[in-house]
Protein backbone atom coordinates (compact mmCIF):
# COMPACT_ATOMS: atom_id res chain seq x y z
CA UNK A 1 0.00 0.00 0.00
CA UNK A 2 3.02 2.67 0.51
CA UNK A 3 3.77 1.50 -3.24
CA UNK A 4 0.71 2.23 -4.29
CA UNK A 5 0.06 5.88 -1.85
CA UNK A 6 3.72 6.79 -3.83
CA UNK A 7 1.90 6.53 -7.29
CA UNK A 8 -1.04 8.35 -5.95
CA UNK A 9 1.26 10.95 -4.79
CA UNK A 10 3.23 11.02 -7.99
CA UNK A 11 0.54 11.48 -10.48
CA UNK A 12 -0.75 14.41 -8.57
CA UNK A 13 2.52 16.25 -8.50
CA UNK A 14 3.32 15.28 -12.26
CA UNK A 15 -0.27 16.99 -13.48
CA UNK A 16 -1.10 19.43 -10.92
CA UNK A 17 3.14 20.87 -11.39
CA UNK A 18 3.54 21.72 -8.24
CA UNK A 19 4.41 19.83 -5.08
CA UNK A 20 2.60 22.00 -2.60
CA UNK A 21 -0.71 22.11 -4.48
CA UNK A 22 -0.17 17.81 -4.40
CA UNK A 23 0.34 18.31 -0.62
CA UNK A 24 -2.97 20.42 -0.13
CA UNK A 25 -4.84 18.05 -2.38
CA UNK A 26 -3.92 15.11 -0.54
CA UNK A 27 -4.22 16.45 2.52
CA UNK A 28 -0.16 15.89 3.46
CA UNK A 29 2.48 17.62 4.22
CA UNK A 30 4.98 18.93 1.94
CA UNK A 31 8.12 16.98 3.23
CA UNK A 32 5.18 14.09 3.12
CA UNK A 33 5.17 14.27 -0.33
CA UNK A 34 8.60 14.51 -1.10
CA UNK A 35 9.40 11.35 0.76
CA UNK A 36 7.17 9.56 -1.17
CA UNK A 37 8.58 10.90 -4.63
CA UNK A 38 12.02 9.61 -3.08
CA UNK A 39 10.99 6.36 -2.47
CA UNK A 40 9.73 5.89 -6.10
CA UNK A 41 12.53 7.27 -7.63
CA UNK A 42 14.96 4.64 -5.36
CA UNK A 43 12.50 1.73 -5.80
CA UNK A 44 12.61 2.41 -9.97
CA UNK A 45 16.25 3.23 -10.02
CA UNK A 46 14.83 6.65 -12.18
CA UNK A 47 14.78 10.40 -11.93
CA UNK A 48 11.01 11.03 -12.57
CA UNK A 49 10.88 14.55 -12.23
CA UNK A 50 12.84 17.51 -12.18
CA UNK A 51 12.23 20.39 -9.51
CA UNK A 52 13.27 23.85 -9.50
CA UNK A 53 12.54 26.99 -7.46
CA UNK A 54 9.74 27.74 -10.25
CA UNK A 55 8.56 24.71 -11.72
CA UNK A 56 8.13 20.95 -12.09
CA UNK A 57 8.65 18.89 -14.76
CA UNK A 58 8.53 15.44 -15.73
CA UNK A 59 11.51 13.51 -17.03
CA UNK A 60 10.71 10.83 -20.04
CA UNK A 61 10.79 8.57 -17.69
CA UNK A 62 8.26 10.50 -15.83
CA UNK A 63 6.08 10.68 -18.57
CA UNK A 64 6.03 6.44 -19.02
CA UNK A 65 5.71 6.15 -15.26
CA UNK A 66 2.71 8.57 -15.58
CA UNK A 67 1.11 6.23 -18.21
CA UNK A 68 1.47 3.53 -16.50
CA UNK A 69 0.60 4.64 -13.01
CA UNK A 70 -2.58 6.48 -14.26
CA UNK A 71 -3.62 2.76 -15.51
CA UNK A 72 -3.05 1.20 -12.59
CA UNK A 73 -4.73 3.10 -10.05
CA UNK A 74 -7.79 3.03 -12.42
CA UNK A 75 -7.43 -0.61 -12.10
CA UNK A 76 -7.31 -0.70 -8.36
CA UNK A 77 -10.11 1.80 -8.29
CA UNK A 78 -12.45 -0.97 -10.66
CA UNK A 79 -11.00 -3.59 -8.14
CA UNK A 80 -12.14 -1.64 -4.85
CA UNK A 81 -15.50 -0.88 -6.23
CA UNK A 82 -16.50 -3.65 -7.11
CA UNK A 83 -15.62 -5.31 -4.33
CA UNK A 84 -17.00 -2.94 -2.04
CA UNK A 85 -20.21 -2.60 -4.45
CA UNK A 86 -23.06 -3.07 -2.19
CA UNK A 87 -25.88 -4.83 -4.79
CA UNK A 88 -29.00 -3.84 -2.67
CA UNK A 89 -28.42 -0.44 -1.70
CA UNK A 90 -26.23 2.70 -3.37
CA UNK A 91 -23.59 4.11 -0.76
CA UNK A 92 -20.48 6.44 -0.68
CA UNK A 93 -19.78 9.59 -2.20
CA UNK A 94 -20.11 11.45 -5.56
CA UNK A 95 -18.53 14.42 -7.06
CA UNK A 96 -20.26 16.06 -9.73
CA UNK A 97 -20.49 19.07 -11.65
CA UNK A 98 -22.76 21.33 -13.87
CA UNK A 99 -24.25 24.41 -15.44
CA UNK A 100 -24.49 27.35 -12.88
CA UNK A 101 -28.29 27.88 -14.25
CA UNK A 102 -29.52 24.35 -14.43
CA UNK A 103 -28.56 23.74 -10.72
CA UNK A 104 -29.48 26.84 -9.68
CA UNK A 105 -33.00 26.71 -11.40
CA UNK A 106 -33.96 22.78 -11.37
CA UNK A 107 -30.72 20.80 -10.03
CA UNK A 108 -30.19 22.09 -6.73
CA UNK A 109 -33.88 21.40 -5.45
CA UNK A 110 -34.23 18.40 -6.76
CA UNK A 111 -31.58 16.95 -5.17
CA UNK A 112 -33.02 17.36 -1.59
CA UNK A 113 -35.59 14.43 -2.87
CA UNK A 114 -32.11 12.34 -4.11
CA UNK A 115 -30.67 12.75 -0.75
CA UNK A 116 -33.96 11.47 1.20
CA UNK A 117 -34.58 8.70 -1.22
CA UNK A 118 -30.69 7.37 -1.09
CA UNK A 119 -29.40 7.69 2.63
CA UNK A 120 -25.67 6.40 2.24
CA UNK A 121 -25.17 8.39 -0.48
CA UNK A 122 -23.66 11.95 -0.34
CA UNK A 123 -23.35 14.02 -3.24
CA UNK A 124 -20.88 16.96 -3.91
CA UNK A 125 -21.76 19.26 -6.54
CA UNK A 126 -19.12 21.89 -8.51
CA UNK A 127 -21.02 24.89 -10.19
CA UNK A 128 -19.33 25.86 -13.22
CA UNK A 129 -20.47 26.58 -16.73
CA UNK A 130 -16.65 24.72 -18.54
CA UNK A 131 -16.21 21.44 -19.78
CA UNK A 132 -13.51 20.76 -17.38
CA UNK A 133 -11.77 17.70 -17.12
CA UNK A 134 -13.64 15.37 -14.83
CA UNK A 135 -10.41 13.01 -14.73
CA UNK A 136 -7.89 15.67 -13.49
CA UNK A 137 -10.70 17.33 -11.28
CA UNK A 138 -11.36 13.52 -9.93
CA UNK A 139 -15.05 13.78 -10.50
CA UNK A 140 -17.26 11.28 -11.11
CA UNK A 141 -20.50 12.46 -13.17
CA UNK A 142 -20.91 16.46 -15.08
CA UNK A 143 -24.11 16.93 -16.40
CA UNK A 144 -23.49 18.46 -19.85
CA UNK A 145 -25.82 20.37 -22.55
CA UNK A 146 -24.73 20.11 -26.19
CA UNK A 147 -22.60 17.89 -28.50
CA UNK A 148 -20.10 15.62 -26.82
CA UNK A 149 -16.59 16.08 -28.91
CA UNK A 150 -14.44 13.93 -25.42
CA UNK A 151 -14.57 10.25 -27.26
CA UNK A 152 -12.99 9.41 -23.83
CA UNK A 153 -16.37 9.81 -21.70
CA UNK A 154 -19.28 7.76 -21.62
CA UNK A 155 -22.88 9.79 -22.02
CA UNK A 156 -26.40 8.89 -21.07
CA UNK A 157 -29.11 11.12 -22.83
CA UNK A 158 -31.40 12.85 -19.97
CA UNK A 159 -33.58 15.02 -22.36
CA UNK A 160 -33.59 17.23 -25.35
CA UNK A 161 -32.95 20.84 -24.62
CA UNK A 162 -34.22 23.76 -26.45
CA UNK A 163 -33.32 27.22 -27.03
CA UNK A 164 -36.43 29.87 -27.79
CA UNK A 165 -36.20 33.35 -28.36
CA UNK A 166 -38.44 35.28 -25.80
CA UNK A 167 -39.64 38.54 -24.86
CA UNK A 168 -41.86 40.45 -22.76
CA UNK A 169 -45.55 40.72 -23.29
CA UNK A 170 -45.06 44.56 -22.78
CA UNK A 171 -41.95 45.03 -25.37
CA UNK A 172 -43.94 42.88 -27.87
CA UNK A 173 -47.18 45.67 -27.04
CA UNK A 174 -44.42 48.09 -27.76
CA UNK A 175 -42.43 47.18 -30.45
CA UNK A 176 -44.56 44.18 -32.03
CA UNK A 177 -43.09 41.13 -32.90
CA UNK A 178 -41.12 39.78 -36.29
CA UNK A 179 -43.01 37.23 -38.35
CA UNK A 180 -39.59 36.59 -40.27
CA UNK A 181 -36.30 35.91 -38.73
CA UNK A 182 -34.96 38.04 -41.37
CA UNK A 183 -37.08 40.63 -38.73
CA UNK A 184 -35.17 40.37 -35.90
CA UNK A 185 -32.51 42.85 -37.05
CA UNK A 186 -35.35 45.98 -36.32
CA UNK A 187 -35.24 44.61 -32.50
CA UNK A 188 -33.57 44.86 -29.26
CA UNK A 189 -31.50 42.05 -28.94
CA UNK A 190 -30.07 40.55 -25.86
CA UNK A 191 -26.61 38.93 -25.75
CA UNK A 192 -26.11 35.81 -23.77
CA UNK A 193 -22.60 35.31 -24.99
CA UNK A 194 -22.72 31.65 -23.59
CA UNK A 195 -25.22 30.91 -26.47
CA UNK A 196 -22.94 33.43 -28.92
CA UNK A 197 -23.64 36.41 -30.98
CA UNK A 198 -24.63 34.77 -33.70
CA UNK A 199 -28.09 33.06 -33.39
CA UNK A 200 -28.26 29.61 -35.48
CA UNK A 201 -32.20 29.61 -35.82
CA UNK A 202 -33.81 26.27 -37.13
CA UNK A 203 -37.04 26.71 -39.31
CA UNK A 204 -40.27 23.77 -38.71
CA UNK A 205 -38.96 22.37 -42.36
CA UNK A 206 -35.31 22.58 -41.74
CA UNK A 207 -34.67 25.54 -42.82
CA UNK A 208 -32.47 28.01 -41.44
CA UNK A 209 -31.02 31.25 -40.64
CA UNK A 210 -28.06 33.10 -38.91
CA UNK A 211 -28.64 36.10 -36.73
CA UNK A 212 -25.63 38.06 -35.89
CA UNK A 213 -26.13 39.29 -32.80
CA UNK A 214 -25.02 43.17 -31.53
CA UNK A 215 -27.16 44.50 -28.62
CA UNK A 216 -26.44 47.18 -25.91
CA UNK A 217 -26.07 44.43 -23.23
CA UNK A 218 -24.32 41.44 -23.32
CA UNK A 219 -23.52 38.73 -20.69
CA UNK A 220 -22.86 35.34 -19.94
CA UNK A 221 -25.69 34.56 -17.59
CA UNK A 222 -29.00 32.80 -19.40
CA UNK A 223 -30.58 33.82 -15.92
CA UNK A 224 -29.51 37.75 -16.18
CA UNK A 225 -31.18 37.69 -20.24
CA UNK A 226 -34.07 36.26 -18.95
CA UNK A 227 -34.44 38.89 -16.41
CA UNK A 228 -33.83 41.56 -18.69
CA UNK A 229 -36.40 39.93 -20.90
CA UNK A 230 -38.45 40.07 -18.59
CA UNK A 231 -38.01 43.21 -17.91
CA UNK A 232 -38.96 44.45 -20.72
CA UNK A 233 -35.37 45.16 -22.61
CA UNK A 234 -35.34 43.19 -25.88
CA UNK A 235 -36.07 39.83 -27.07
CA UNK A 236 -33.11 36.85 -25.94
CA UNK A 237 -32.09 33.85 -26.85
CA UNK A 238 -32.30 31.10 -23.88
CA UNK A 239 -33.03 27.08 -23.11
CA UNK A 240 -36.16 26.49 -22.05
CA UNK A 241 -35.00 25.04 -18.76
CA UNK A 242 -34.88 29.23 -18.10
CA UNK A 243 -37.31 30.73 -19.52
CA UNK A 244 -40.15 28.10 -19.77
CA UNK A 245 -42.09 28.28 -16.65
CA UNK A 246 -42.21 32.33 -17.71
CA UNK A 247 -43.86 31.54 -21.04
CA UNK A 248 -45.99 29.56 -19.29
CA UNK A 249 -47.06 32.02 -17.06
CA UNK A 250 -47.66 34.53 -19.48
CA UNK A 251 -44.34 37.03 -18.01
CA UNK A 252 -42.82 35.96 -21.44
CA UNK A 253 -44.10 35.12 -24.88
CA UNK A 254 -42.19 33.17 -27.60
CA UNK A 255 -40.82 35.18 -30.45
CA UNK A 256 -41.13 33.49 -34.04
CA UNK A 257 -42.52 30.11 -32.39
CA UNK A 258 -41.92 27.59 -35.36
CA UNK A 259 -37.88 28.79 -34.88
CA UNK A 260 -35.30 27.07 -32.68
CA UNK A 261 -31.94 26.75 -32.04
CA UNK A 262 -30.47 23.73 -33.24
CA UNK A 263 -31.48 20.80 -31.58
CA UNK A 264 -29.30 19.33 -28.43
CA UNK A 265 -29.43 17.21 -25.62
CA UNK A 266 -28.53 17.38 -21.80
CA UNK A 267 -26.36 14.18 -20.96
CA UNK A 268 -25.23 12.38 -17.83
CA UNK A 269 -21.24 12.33 -18.42
CA UNK A 270 -18.79 10.04 -17.00
CA UNK A 271 -15.01 8.83 -17.36
CA UNK A 272 -14.87 5.96 -19.73
CA UNK A 273 -12.67 2.86 -18.47
CA UNK A 274 -13.49 2.57 -14.64
CA UNK A 275 -15.89 0.47 -12.72
CA UNK A 276 -18.99 2.80 -12.42
CA UNK A 277 -20.36 2.37 -9.01
CA UNK A 278 -23.78 1.68 -7.58
CA UNK A 279 -23.39 5.06 -6.12
CA UNK A 280 -22.73 7.44 -9.04
CA UNK A 281 -25.54 4.99 -11.65
CA UNK A 282 -28.05 5.99 -8.32
CA UNK A 283 -27.91 9.63 -9.31
CA UNK A 284 -27.86 9.07 -13.63
CA UNK A 285 -30.45 7.22 -12.34
CA UNK A 286 -32.42 9.70 -10.64
CA UNK A 287 -31.14 12.68 -12.86
CA UNK A 288 -32.87 10.26 -16.48
CA UNK A 289 -35.96 10.05 -14.38
CA UNK A 290 -36.50 13.53 -12.77
CA UNK A 291 -35.98 15.24 -16.12
CA UNK A 292 -36.09 12.53 -18.71
CA UNK A 293 -38.54 12.00 -21.33
CA UNK A 294 -40.64 14.77 -22.20
CA UNK A 295 -39.28 18.22 -19.57
CA UNK A 296 -41.46 19.34 -17.38
CA UNK A 297 -40.09 23.12 -17.51
CA UNK A 298 -41.21 23.05 -21.63
CA UNK A 299 -45.02 22.50 -20.30
CA UNK A 300 -47.37 24.96 -21.18
CA UNK A 301 -44.80 26.48 -23.92
CA UNK A 302 -46.19 27.12 -26.96
CA UNK A 303 -44.94 26.26 -30.81
CA UNK A 304 -41.87 23.85 -31.94
CA UNK A 305 -40.31 21.93 -29.26
CA UNK A 306 -38.19 18.62 -29.21
CA UNK A 307 -39.19 15.16 -27.73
Amino acid sequence: MDRLQALQVFVRVARLGSFSAAARELGMSAAAVSRNIAALEGDLGAQLLRRTTRSVSRTPAGDRCLRHAEALLDEHTVLVEAVRQDVDEARGHVRMTAGVSFIDEHLGRAMAGFLVDQPAVSVEILLTDEHIDLVRQGLDLAVRIGKLPDSSMRARRICPTLNVLCCSPGYADAHGLPTAPGGLSAHALLVDTNVARQWKLVGPDGESHDQDVAGRFAVNSPRITRDCCVDGLGIGMMPTFMCGPDIASGRLVRVLPDWTGPEMSMYAVFPSGRHVGAAVRSVIDFLVARFGGSPEWDAGVPGRLLT
